[in-house]
């Protein structure tokens, strides 16, 4: 029997240079580097009989602020995944 293998196929940055990566991405693209994080939690799904699948994606205005290191937490909880992390950005609130 063969065992498994156990060496993760991504390298992860640590998570300040993929924030500075982030952030460098934004600004080239003219917008806002003053992130405001949605986790989980902040998701909304609505049924929508007129949208595809019949649910809609948004998500709060309003939040509940998240620990100050809420995002860290989340990316090394994430990393621990031998899978590729996504980090996109959503829209603009209030010049965010």
């Amino acid at each position: 029997m063969r065992a498994m293998e156990t060496k993760p196929h991504y390298q992860r940055p640590p998570f300040e240079d993929t924030l500075a990566a982030w952030k460098a991405l934004l600004a080239m693209r003219g917008y806002g580097t003053d992130i405001v994080w949605i986790l989980d939690e902040n998701l909304c799904f609505e049924r929508d009989s007129h949208a595809l699948g019949g649910f809609k994606l948004g998500f709060q205005t309003e939040l509940t602020p998240h620990p100050p290191d809420a995002a860290k937490a989340t990316y090394h909880h994430f990393a621990e995944i031998d899978a590729q992390l996504v980090v996109y950005r959503l829209g603009a609130i209030r010049g965010r």
